[in-house]
Parts: C-alpha cells; structure tokens; sequence
C-alpha cells in the first residue's frame, strides 16, 4: 500500500495454507516434512528397499514376513511378533472322564406279596405296603412260605463331561512374523527372505481370490490351551434294594433280609416275631461314554489366522 512504499519494504509474501481436519499448514512446511521423509527412506534401515508389495492385500489383513524359524531375527525394520502355531488333526477333540449324579433311591412305597404254599414259590397274595423312605419303621410283621418286594423306582441322575484336546492331534508349533515398522519398510516382506503372508484377527477363512492361500491358525504367545466343547452322556439309572427286617423295634437285631426285586424267595422260621424294619438301596447311575458334539474342533484362544503364499 502507499505507506509501504512510502518506507521502501518489500511486501511479505503469501503463504498457501493445505487445510486438514480445519488445521492450516504452510505448504512449505509441508514441503519440508515430505523431504525430510524421503531423506529417511533413503538413509534409514530399509534404504534401497522396494517401499511396497505387488500383491494388495486382502482386507483386514495386515502384511506379515514369515521367518524361516522362531529363532530367526527380523531385518532392521521390521518388528517381530512372536506366536504359537497350533497343527489339529481330525478328532483332536475328546472327553473328560463324566462327572455322574446318582439318582435316588428312597422314597415312596415297597410292595409285596406272599404265599402259604410251602413246596412251590408263587408269592400269589397282596401283602402290606412298606415304607420306603429309608427310616425305622416300628410293625409287627409276619411271613408266609414265601416273600416277594419290589422298592421304588429311581428318580432323577445325570452325567456331565468336558470337553478335552487330545494332546496327539492338537501340537503346538513355535513361529516367528515380522511386521514393518514403517510403510518405507514394507517392501522387506517381499524381498524372498520371508514367507509372505497376511495375518488376520479370528479363526477364518483366507481371503477368496488372494494369493495367500496356505492357511495356519496361531495365537500370541501366552495364550490359554485351545479348548473343546462339552461332550453329552446319558445315564441309565437303576435301584438295587433290599428289605430288612428285624426282631427289636429299633431296627438293630434279629435282621432277616430280602432282595427288593420282585424275585419270590422261600422264608425261613421263625415266620413271626418282627417288629420292625428299613428299607435300603444302592443307587446306580450307569452313564453312558461321553461323546463330543459331531464334528467339534478345539477352540483356539485368542487366534488369528495367517495366510501365505504357497
């Protein structure tokens, strides 16, 4: 303006502002960031490195050097990220031995049933109902030739079974990734002296149409044991009572027995002066062998797949 050129000074001059996210940055700060970048790339760890891979990566995947062994080193460059290869065969998923609930055995009635004919066991008569709860039961009791009971039947009973791997079928493998550290190292990936590969988070496919078609499952290093479902078992529950009488009334003395499974058995003398009795039973649960779910594959904590080049 005049006053300016009336004091003899040269206009300062205009500076271009590039606007990112509403902030402004001279552009020849901007300038001078992008050469010292490229001053970088050409002396830091991947200098004469090519700054990228041919092949796009799939999405979701991050590019991964796969090291010749655990013990390899990453170059200069790139990270290493070490983690566990785990190798499952078909079956690799079994079971823990069951845990078994018993069924019960005691409650409701005993029947039985009787005869008076001594040369042949027929049982032909209703006798009294008996209490089947377990307890002492004060009676007065006498027999014919012959004595048959039948207990309450079981109620309830289950099994359970963890899942378990087969230590066989489901090895572990130490490997080593290397991952660059900057974009400038990427091209150290592809060079030949790794396997190039691309790692993704879960338990997935490889990527249809990509050239990483070899497929491994990993975790990190301290990752928990893969894991596998629960298995199914059934039981089978039975009874196998018995019937006690006894001569006092306290059911501790004189103890004449009999199976409560509805067999007719022969008595013996004396048919009378009981007056008292308790009903017992062993409970059995029978379970079947535990089976895992059809097609069941162990878990793998934490995994992450990684896909090669063949």
């Amino acid at each position: 303006d005049e006053h300016v050129k009336d004091r003899n000074v040269e206009p300062l001059p205009v500076l271009r502002f590039i606007f990112n996210n509403g902030i402004g940055l001279p552009r020849v700060f901007k300038d001078e960031a992008a050469e010292i970048a490229a001053a970088e790339i050409k002396t830091g760890p991947c200098a004469g490195v090519a700054p990228a891979c041919a092949d796009a990566l799939p999405q979701g995947f991050q590019r991964v050097g796969l090291a010749p062994s655990a013990a390899t080193p990453c170059a200069p460059g790139l990270a290493p990220i070490d983690v566990t290869e785990w190798v499952v065969d078909a079956g690799a998923c079994g079971c823990e031995p069951p845990v078994v609930t018993p069924p019960s055995c005691l409650g409701g009635a005993v029947t039985t049933t009787y005869d008076d004919y001594y040369y042949e066991a027929h049982c032909w008569y209703d006798g009294s109902t008996r209490d089947g709860s377990g307890a002492c039961v004060g009676a007065s009791v006498g027999f014919g030739d012959h004595y048959a009971a039948v207990g309450p039947g079981p109620t309830g009973g289950a099994c359970s079974a963890a899942g378990a791997v087969d230590a066989t079928k489901a090895t572990p493998a130490s490997r080593r990734l290397c991952a660059a550290q900057v974009d400038a190292c990427e091209g150290a990936l592809c060079d030949g002296s790794l396997g190039e590969c691309a790692v993704g988070d879960g338990d997935v496919p490889c990527p249809q149409g990509s050239p990483f078609t070899l497929r491994h499952v990993v975790s990190g290093v301290g990752a928990l044991a893969p894991s596998c479902p629960a298995c199914s078992c059934t039981v089978s529950p039975t009874c196998a009572g018995t019937m006690t009488y006894f001569t006092d009334d306290t059911c501790g003395a004189g103890a004449l027995s009999f199976p409560a499974d509805g067999a007719c058995r022969a008595t013996y003398p004396p048919y009378y002066g009981y007056s008292s009795y308790r009903y017992s039973a062993v409970a059995s649960a029978n379970p079947s062998d535990p089976t895992p779910p059809p097609g069941a594959v162990p878990t793998i904590d934490g995994a992450r797949t990684l896909c090669c080049r063949p």
